[in-house]
């Protein structure tokens, strides 16, 4: 208790001096305040990690972004709480000045987790406090200290308005807690009574808490702590799943009466995320108070090529809508990626459908920076690092969730002014306003996208460039096929090159001079990346078409006669051009790892590369 009261006094001390971090951390503009707008939708909530993330150092070799990594960041080995107490300090002002931001752009909720370091199972026993965690265990240390260091957190978020949402993924546990549980399985009764006792404690011995938000299907457990799923997350087996909703609405929603958000997650096309059916058949007749079901915004995840999730507004349940503003799988910020036409026509059906409460963003979550030396690690919303481009997405779905009907555009050009100054605001937002293409063009190959919309982008996975998805390629193509792919690819560093026509006419206008400096380095590194990209793909393209009509030997000596002669001469020019970028991305940007296009050119060379 002792340790723990020092903690709490030095929390204090470092909550006081957040008035002086939060300038070097990030503030809304003041035109931008969305604080007093009303909103059609009740629950308006951000993810709030990104706070809690490493930011100061470079974490080569570890894994930032993903969703309840920030114990990897907090958990030591070291006692008495076998915490980094004073990283844990260090994270308060940067949590205080985000959450005001998130006040500011209208949210009234915020959510970290997880749940797993937060109990101790006391009462799981009568009269054996110690049955999972002895007196002197390294867990009870750990999770008592983080149980009070929640409670400062929920302090801070409710300073600046905002109820506090506890995040867990489901089925997190302890070796401890799996030896007193047994078999860890959904037919195990043990299993249910841990599972509903820590949700009994958690919200006893935090009773701020506004609530919970739940997810099945990715579990991603930090040293120390094990995962396994207890349920088909895809709903196709819907009997486990429904078993986890009833236990988890008995003790959070009826018992406590908090609020209960479940993440519908999954990835693939048939599943509870995406599919109607699927998402009617786990969630009928289930209990509906202060139960409310989360859905993403587009049908698989946050790609293009998603329609509208056709699960919004289905059933009887309230749901939320969640919304990625830091795009994990177009480059995470550090190329521009608006979709503004998804936000608008998602913020436009949530509106219509009456029992959409709401919406949550993300404004640093998801992803994870595979990059050279496992970069990028070095933007965050609203906190450090050229991030511009991520909290316009940011701004315009707080803004479209103000007013769903209002025109994404104009609200761009709000942000844009505020940012980058009236001279250059109608630019930017230009810039924005074509990114989404320059994005389906230079990221996508339609072809493949349209027919795999469950994974319509193997081929860059992250800042993973690899030899996938590059069918289309691989058949013998009609002329017609052939011009329409060659446009595609060539139409990606031509809409980046625009993009970057545009802001160099007004970058001496930008009043802050590094932000200008940063923005032109933004759009520079994404014209040379898709240069890079359409000499890949018309050297692949141009390959296929020509070893399909002229065999491999053409590539290693044999004379390349006939249809194959045409797409055999493209084949070297465009290889020429590939030598090119591909050496000059490497030598100046070095984020994407190049290695899958350094070996595939080296196959093409011998011919060898083949489906």
């Amino acid at each position: 208790m002792k340790h723990l009261l020092q903690m709490t006094l030095l929390l204090s001390f470092v909550i006081a001096l957040a008035g002086t971090a939060a300038a070097s951390t990030g503030e809304l503009p003041a035109a931008l305040s969305l604080k007093e707008a009303k909103s059609p939708f009740e629950l308006r909530l951000a993810a709030a990690f990104g706070p809690f993330y490493y930011q100061d150092v470079h974490l080569k070799g570890k894994v930032v972004f993903w969703d309840n990594y920030v114990h990897n960041q907090m958990d030591t080995q070291t006692g008495p709480h076998y915490v980094n107490e004073k990283y844990a300090a260090e994270c308060l002002p940067r949590f205080d000045a985000y959450c005001k931001v998130m006040a500011d752009l209208g949210c009234n909720g915020v959510t970290l987790g997880d749940l797993a370091h937060l109990v101790t199972f006391d009462k799981l026993v009568p009269g054996d406090p110690y049955s999972v965690y002895p007196k002197d265990s390294l867990y009870r240390a750990r999770h008592l200290w983080h149980r009070q260091y929640f409670k400062q957190l929920i302090s801070i978020a409710k300073k600046h308005g905002l109820d506090f949402y506890l995040y867990t993924d489901e089925f997190m546990f302890t070796p401890p807690l799996g030896a007193w549980i047994g078999e860890i399985s959904a037919d195990n009764p043990r299993l249910w009574e841990a599972y509903r006792a820590k949700y009994d404690e958690v919200l006893t011995e935090l009773p701020e808490l506004a609530g919970v938000i739940l997810r099945l299907g990715e579990l991603y457990p930090t040293p120390g702590y094990v995962a396994k799923g207890i349920a088909d997350s895809r709903g196709r087996d819907p009997k486990n799943y429904r078993k986890l909703i009833q236990n988890t609405w008995d003790i959070v929603c009826q018992k406590h009466k908090k609020k209960y958000i479940h993440r519908t997650w999954s990835l693939g096309l048939d599943t509870i995320t995406g599919q109607a059916y699927l998402y009617d058949r786990v969630w009928r007749d289930m209990p509906t108070e202060n139960l409310i079901v989360s859905v993403k915004h587009v049908q698989t995840d946050f790609w293009y090529y998603n329609p509208v999730n056709p699960s919004l507004g289905v059933g009887k349940h309230r749901q939320i809508m969640e919304i990625q503003t830091r795009r994990e799988y177009h480059a995470m910020g550090v190329f521009p990626d608006c979709p503004w036409q998804d936000y608008a026509a998602a913020f436009t059906q949530a509106a219509k459908m009456p029992n959409v409460a709401g919406y949550w963003l993300w404004p640093n979550e998801g992803g994870g920076p595979n990059g050279v030396d496992d970069e990028p690690q070095t933007h965050y919303s609203y906190m450090k690092g050229f991030a511009e481009w991520n909290e316009a997405n940011t701004y315009l779905a707080a803004a479209l969730g103000m007013d769903p009907q209002a025109d994404p555009l104009v609200l761009l050009r709000k942000w844009a002014a505020a940012t980058y100054g009236d001279a250059a605001a109608g630019n930017v937002v230009q810039i924005l306003r074509i990114s989404p293409r320059t994005i389906e063009r230079g990221h996508y190959i339609s072809d493949y996208a349209k027919l795999n919309v469950w994974w319509p982008l193997p081929h860059i996975r992250w800042f993973v460039l690899t030899q996938q998805g590059y069918g289309p390629y691989m058949q013998s193509l009609l002329p017609a096929e052939y011009a329409r792919m060659i446009a595609e690819a060539r139409e990606a560093p031509e809409l980046a090159g625009k993009q970057l026509a545009l802001f160099t006419t007004v970058e001496k206008s930008v009043p802050n001079r590094e932000l200008a400096a940063q923005t032109l380095d933004s759009l520079q590194h994404q014209l040379a990346f898709y240069t890079l990209m359409c000499d890949f793909r018309e050297t692949t393209l141009n390959y296929f078409q020509a070893r399909l009509r002229g065999g491999a030997g053409i590539f290693t000596g044999d004379e390349a006669t006939g249809e194959a002669k045409p797409y055999f001469d493209k084949y070297l020019a465009a290889r020429e051009r590939l030598d090119q970028s591909l050496a000059a991305y490497d030598k100046q940007y070095h984020l994407y790892r190049t290695a899958a296009l350094h070996q595939a050119r080296d196959a093409m060379r011998k011919g060898t590369w083949s489906k």
